[in-house]
Order: C-alpha cells, then structure tokens, then sequence
C-alpha cells in the first residue's frame, strides 16, 4: 500500500513548494491521522511520543490556514499561539514552522524565559502571525499588555502533560480563558492520564482524538541494556563507556541539577570535555551547550530530563541513563534522542540492583516499554 503524500491534500501551492524544497513528501502516521481533521478546522487531542513527527502533524496545516486565508498584521497581537513547556522545545518548533515554510515567510514570534525582553517586543511591535511561547513569558507580557490574544484564532498545546507535570496548569487557564475567539484548539501529549483529560473536558469542544498506533513508542534502531553494577563503580564504569572508540557522540542523563553539575566536573577532571544542561542555565549558556555538541566540539553532552524533550540531535550514538529515571515515560523521551533517521544507537542504563528504587524504575520502564531490557554483563564492573 502507497503511503498518503502531501499532494495528495489541497494544500497551498507555497506550502507544497516548500515542503518540496524540503524533500518533505511522504506523512507519518501521526500526520496522516490529524491532516484531514485539522484541515477541516476542527479541534484535536492527539496522543503521541517525541519524534513521530508530531510538529508537523500541527505546523502544516497551521500554515495552509494562514496562506489561504491572509490577513493584515496587528502589532502586539497574533492569529496563531503555540504554548509549550521548555524553552528548547518553544525554539525548536520555530525551526519546524520555518523549515516548512521555506518559500514564503511567515512572521514568527519567540517568547521564551532567559531571552533578551528587547528583541521580543520588537517582533511584536512589528506584527506576527504566530506566537511560540512558554506560559511564564507569555503571562509577563500579557499583564505588561505587550500581547493580545482576542484575535487570535488558533491554539497548540504541544506536551502538554510536560506543561501541566511542571506546574503550568493556572497559567493555561488563565491564558485560554483570554481566547475568546478562537476557532481552533490543537492539544498534543505523550499520555491522556486524568490531568489531561481534565483540561480537555474544560476547554476543548467536541474534539477529534488520534493515537499514535502502539502505544509508547521509540526509534526501532536502538538497543536497549543495562550494565549491574555498584553504586560505587558508576562514574568509573561510565568513564569506561565513553573512552571506547564506538562512542562518536553520546547524551548522559541524570536526574537532579547538582548531579549533572558535579558530573560534568569530575569528567572534565580525567579530561574527558562535556557540555552541560540543566534548567537552572540562561538561553545564552544553555544555546551554547547545545551548540558545541551540535558541532562536535564536544562529544558528550550531560543533561537533566529538561533536555530530553524539545531538541533534536540527528546523530546521537548512545544515550546513558548514570542514573535511570523513576518516571518511566523520562526513559523513552531521553532514549527518543537518539537512533534518529539512518543512525543506530545503544541505550545504556547504570544500575545498582540492591538500590530498590533502580530496580523498580527498571520494571516500570520494561512494563511501558512491553519488552526487556537485557543485561549485558560484557564489562569489568559486572555485579552479581
């Protein structure tokens, strides 16, 4: 069976040149689920992991509705808001709705948190089309009255469980409750728990709702292991890892700011160089961490679980949990960096067995997962 192209759907003539320019020809599932609905204008719920294509699931269609029906700019107002949870992610959804519209240029708005005020008010001043925000900046602006939402006609949430799991859900409200005229709402999330579902039920009318087939879902080029080892031999059994010549490029996850910060140090001390990112970082520094890794001035990039969702990297060998999360849905959007496009990958997890709190969050993983994860016992630092 052929898989549904975007020429198959009356899209703009523009938007079909510039997903052309971008050899973006072929949906994904995800896409070919929503397309038709949000064409059509109606409001949508989509449950969907990171790196199924979901960003353009809402951009593209987002994107045929400006161009087909064009309107005079307003400044300090928007006819599109996307709100989502990071500052990474709010940039790289920029990116998407750019890379999409490469052959006309739709005026875009960045309003994030630990980025210069100026620049932003002057996008704003000048009109925009779409707003890309988190809901921290974007209710600073709005009680500053450098936004205003009553034109604006459509709304993405995009991770919203991220959004509602970092305690946004008053400024959700607050800022829904200003769009009045909206003809549109597009919420996407990796789960429907009861969180999600309340939120929906309040705000969102008679909405299509589209799952990802399968359920939790990661990049089918990944090995999945786990190394059992002492607590005491974790960082010489990591230092063991990367120092091998497989490791090209590998992101290390932990769980708290303080273990990444203090991480990062003692790698820098047997000189292995590492870029560091945790949630505590301004943009400038947190642009930079990225930057480096992204350019291969640095091959190991240890991040807190703010990374794992909203930044792409499309060459990421290895993903190593030093400390394996407890929350087993953190364990697939950190793996999802990793075995993008052509690339394989490995996914190793560090734990110490005797620790309750590790093997538990190791069955809840393998229990998300539907699989096991297999022990490899091929290294010095075997625990039995």
């Amino acid at each position: 069976m052929n898989k549904a192209k975007f020429s198959d759907f009356n899209l703009d003539p523009l938007l079909l040149k510039s997903l052309t320019l971008c050899e973006f020809v072929e949906l994904r599932e995800i896409q070919e689920k929503t397309l038709g609905p949000l064409l059509k204008g109606r409001n949508l719920i989509g449950i969907s992991q990171t790196g199924t294509g979901k960003s353009a699931a809402f951009a593209i269609p987002t994107l045929d509705y400006l161009l087909k029906n064009q309107k005079k700019k307003i400044p300090f107002h928007t006819r599109v808001l996307v709100l989502c949870p990071t500052r990474e992610l709010a940039s790289q959804i920029q990116d998407k709705f750019r890379f999409y519209s490469k052959a006309f240029s739709p005026k875009i708005a960045l309003l994030t948190g630990g980025a210069q005020k100026k620049k932003q008010l002057q996008a704003l001043e000048r009109g925009v089309e779409i707003i890309i925000a988190t809901p921290g900046r974007l209710i600073d602006l709005i009680k500053a009255e450098k936004v205003f939402l009553e034109n604006t006609e459509t709304l993405i949430l995009d991770e919203a469980d991220k959004m509602l799991e970092l305690g946004f859900r008053k400024d959700i409200e607050e800022i829904i409750e200003l769009l009045k005229n909206r003809k549109q709402t597009i919420l996407f999330s990796a789960t429907m728990d009861e969180g999600i579902r309340n939120l929906t039920k309040q705000f969102i009318e008679s909405p299509v709702e589209v799952e990802q087939s399968g359920g939790i879902t990661v990049p089918e080029n990944i090995q999945h292991v786990y190394y059992a080892i002492s607590h005491e031999d974790r960082f010489e059994c990591l230092r063991s890892i990367l120092k091998r010549k497989s490791v090209q490029k590998a992101m290390i996850f932990v769980n708290t700011k303080k273990m990444a910060m203090d991480l990062s140090e003692e790698l820098e001390k047997v000189g292995l160089k590492n870029s560091l990112l945790h949630g505590d970082l301004d943009q400038k520094n947190r642009d930079y961490a990225v930057r480096i890794f992204k350019k291969d001035k640095v091959r190991y990039l240890i991040a807190t679980d703010v990374a794992a969702r909203g930044i792409d990297f499309d060459d990421i060998t290895m993903v190593i949990n030093y400390i394996i999360p407890s929350n087993a849905e953190s364990y697939v959007h950190r793996v999802g960096r990793a075995g993008r496009g052509d690339f394989s990958a490995r996914a190793i997890s560090l734990i110490d067995l005797d620790f309750e709190k590790e093997s538990s969050a190791l069955e809840r993983i393998e229990t998300l997962l539907q699989q096991k994860i297999a022990r490899d016992d091929n290294h010095r630092f075997s625990k039995n």
